[in-house]
């Protein structure tokens, strides 16, 4: 059944009605953002806040992992700084980049496929995934 109403009627609608059109509501906004997270670039599984926090270093991106990494370990040599960073919505694109606030940190060596990022008074490790 089609209703159709004029344009510039007066309607008034019961609480039925405005609880289905909230949820219809919602439905859709629900899907604008899972289209608009779906078009952001990012290669991860997309975590609420964004892209997952990386740092491209040497034309491979490495992530966060949140471990300390302690200085009794195998710090390596200092291989340079974050030169840049994106916004968290965003993944590095360019050696050096970051998408957290991390710019002017140090960067080391940390064995293996890891390396270390000076960050809140200690060093933490970003591992290598390949995409």
């Amino acid at each position: 059944m089609d209703i159709h109403i004029p344009v510039g009627s007066v309607i008034c609608i019961n609480d039925k009605m405005k609880k289905t059109l909230l949820y219809a509501a919602s439905g859709t906004l629900a899907a604008i953002i899972l289209i608009l997270l779906g078009l952001s670039g990012c290669s991860e599984a997309t975590p609420p806040w964004g892209c997952p926090p990386a740092l491209m270093w040497d034309g491979r991106m490495y992530y966060w992992t949140g471990e300390s990494v302690e200085e009794t370990e195998a710090l390596g040599d200092a291989l340079g700084e974050v030169l840049s960073t994106v916004d968290l919505s965003q993944m590095p694109e360019q050696d050096g980049q970051a998408n957290m606030p991390i710019g002017g940190s140090e960067v080391r060596a940390c064995g293996g496929e890891s390396i270390a990022v000076w960050m809140n008074d200690s060093w933490v490790r970003f591992e290598l995934r390949e995409q």
